[in-house]
């Protein structure tokens, strides 16, 4: 049987690239024809796959002239229209970006959502004329969601499945992002020597909120640039954070695995999968309440909750560090229940056995 998984955006390390080549790892695994339908040849995450690689198949146009800030919404919602399917016998859309392209292509049977793209959602205070892309997806979204199919919804937390009611009247299975627990081990001997923060830098992940209670502390925040106006901004306020900007996944290990405290800041985030890795790493974390990471941390027993606006941060760190290493043990633990490859696997499994 063979299998396509549409997922356009491979150029940078995010989460959503790593769900998209960890569910292709997967489905190789089990004997399946996998491919991936990408704008590039170049998976985000190579590494993840051993001893096989998946296909990847281009659009039939590239929309390269569509790779800027204000475009690039327009490209993830036009790009699933541009491939060629009709050798594969089931779609899996892990961009979930293009609900009109899923409900319409009769092939597509998994839909995973980040979040939901709705101007609601992703940027209620916009102005014209860049509102015009967020007015003209959720007009035909909701026109989509009235065309019968059978489609089955997934997405990364219970925080996103509510939304997704609210916003769609959308039913999915929460199928939380994985974590490689062989590859993120703890190590014998942490040096425990700095605090660690993950993440592409952008605006949006909020390291401020954490910054500015750190100082005299050795910070490292590992991530791509992303906005570097934001990255300078940083540099300025906080000169005592050390940046890495360009690191493999062996030197995030290695990051996770020897920092005394790791630091999750975005309140906003759908769900966040780094906090996860310094967890299965055996290191104590914080993440703000009522966010997507938040559901799987019980405070002081497996990690921390700080309050979405880091008011009480430096209680909450004291506690951290005061703490007894009973709490790596249950990270570590939480993760391999909930998070892992092989439970990753399975779920989208269940679901792809309906139509198989």
């Amino acid at each position: 049987m063979k299998i396509g998984i549409i997922h356009p955006y491979q150029r940078c390390k995010g989460g959503g690239e790593r769900i998209c080549c960890y569910l292709a790892y997967h489905l190789l695994k089990k004997g399946f024809d996998i491919s991936i339908f990408s704008d590039q040849k170049e998976l985000a995450y190579p590494e993840i796959f051993i001893k096989k690689m998946p296909k990847v198949v281009l659009p039939k146009i590239k929309l390269n002239f569509m790779n800027t800030k204000n475009l690039e919404l327009y490209k993830h919602w036009i790009y699933p229209f541009l491939f060629d399917y009709k050798d594969f016998d089931i779609l899996i859309d892990t961009m979930g970006s293009s609900l009109i392209h899923a409900k319409i292509n009769k092939k597509v049977k998994i839909f995973y959502f980040h979040f939901p793209t709705t101007k609601k959602f992703l940027n209620p205070n916009i102005k014209f004329p860049k509102s015009i892309y967020y007015d003209f997806k959720d007009f035909f979204d909701k026109i989509s969601l009235k065309i019968k199919s059978e489609i089955k919804f997934a997405c990364n937390s219970n925080y996103i499945k509510i939304l997704l009611e609210k916003n769609y009247n959308i039913n999915a299975e929460v199928i939380r992002p994985p974590v490689d627990t062989n590859f993120f081990v703890p190590t014998k001997k942490p040096k425990e020597d700095f605090i660690l923060l993950t993440g592409r830098i952008r605006r949006f992940k909020k390291f401020e909120l954490a910054l500015k209670y750190l100082k005299g502390e050795n910070v490292i925040i590992a991530g791509q640039i992303n906005e570097i106006d934001y990255f300078n901004e940083l540099k300025k306020n906080f000169p005592f954070v050390k940046f890495e900007t360009n690191i493999n996944d062996s030197k995030l290990k290695y990051l996770y695995q020897n920092c005394k405290a790791y630091i999750f800041t975005n309140w906003e985030e759908h769900f966040g999968i780094v906090p996860f890795e310094a967890m299965s790493c055996e290191r104590k974390v914080i993440v703000p309440e009522f966010c997507g990471a938040s559901e799987l941390i019980e405070d002081g027993v497996n990690g921390f909750i700080v309050k979405k606006d880091f008011s009480n941060f430096n209680e909450v760190i004291n506690n951290l560090l005061n703490s007894g290493k009973e709490i790596e043990k249950n990270a570590r633990n939480t993760v391999v229940k909930n998070l892992s490859l092989n439970v990753f696997g399975k779920k989208f499994e269940n679901l792809l056995s309906e139509f198989i």
